[in-house]
């Protein structure tokens, strides 16, 4: 079955971005983009097709959330169905810790644009590894985040949040055949006031995905504890579930500290 949705995961761009941040090489077996982690030793994500002769292949692959794919592990994401329109898709967000938090910060002088520049998209990084050290995460290297962009012009974005020039909240997003994925949320840790930046800057991202005719927002998983889970599920995505496909060995744990690596 082929998914009615495209995978950024399964794109040249995508395959260049990881040949130079990580030094994999891709290899094309069907329409399945696959990584070769080592020799013998394959990763994917996001797979719209199962590649022929993949249970004698060491891999760790994950299939996409809309392809109704087989695997033997279970993986479940939010996406928001954005044809039901502007409309909808507000009312489905929560009230008090959805809409109110959003119109709060429009009216404490919460602004979000896209961000291009190198000074931004530097300032992004800096702030993304606070962030992550805030949370007890490793750092990323600043290539995650240039190659990102630069692998994949007109598809990833980077939008920022900010209040008389400070920056207080990012996101990248990559949109690709009307499936948008989100990468890299953060705020500044050290911000204190009740200015609710990333509630604002994930609706106008929503708002610029239906002005520019998106189809599906995925939020990249429903997060590693359920306070995370709460917090993604209050913007009214539908919790879908979907599959892994892992090679049932020691090689696995290798495997999927790789993979999480990309997770950023």
């Amino acid at each position: 079955m082929v998914t009615i949705a495209q995978s950024v995961h399964q794109s040249d761009g995508y395959a260049e971005y990881i040949r130079r941040t990580l030094g994999w090489q891709a290899e094309r077996v069907g329409r399945a983009l696959l990584f070769r982690m080592a020799p013998g030793v394959y990763t994917s994500t996001y797979l719209t097709e199962v590649p022929e002769g993949y249970e004698h292949k060491m891999m760790f692959a994950t299939t996409h959330p809309l392809s109704g794919l087989p695997g033997n592990t279970n993986e479940s994401t939010f996406i928001i169905d954005l044809s039901r329109g502007r409309d909808a898709v507000w009312e489905g967000m929560e009230k008090d810790s959805g809409r109110k938090l959003v119109k709060r910060a429009a009216e404490r002088g919460v602004d979000v644009r896209e961000a291009t520049s190198s000074r931004d998209i530097e300032a992004y990084w800096k702030m993304l590894n606070a962030f992550r050290s805030y949370k007890g995460f490793q750092p990323t290297p600043i290539g995650y985040t240039t190659q990102l962009l630069a692998c994949l012009p007109g598809v990833a974005k980077l939008f920022v949040a900010e209040k008389d020039g400070r920056m207080l909240a990012g996101q990248i997003i990559t949109a690709y055949g009307g499936y948008v994925v989100e990468w890299g949320l953060c705020r500044d840790p050290l911000l204190r006031e009740p200015l609710y930046p990333q509630e604002l800057l994930k609706w106008r991202i929503l708002e610029w995905c239906m002005d520019t005719g998106q189809r599906w927002y995925d939020f990249s998983g429903t997060g590693a504890t359920e306070g995370i889970k709460k917090w993604k599920a209050k913007f009214g995505g539908r919790e879908v579930k979907f599959h892994g496909i892992h090679h049932p060995t020691l090689a696995r744990r290798v495997m999927l500290k790789a993979y999480k690596a990309l997770r950023w």
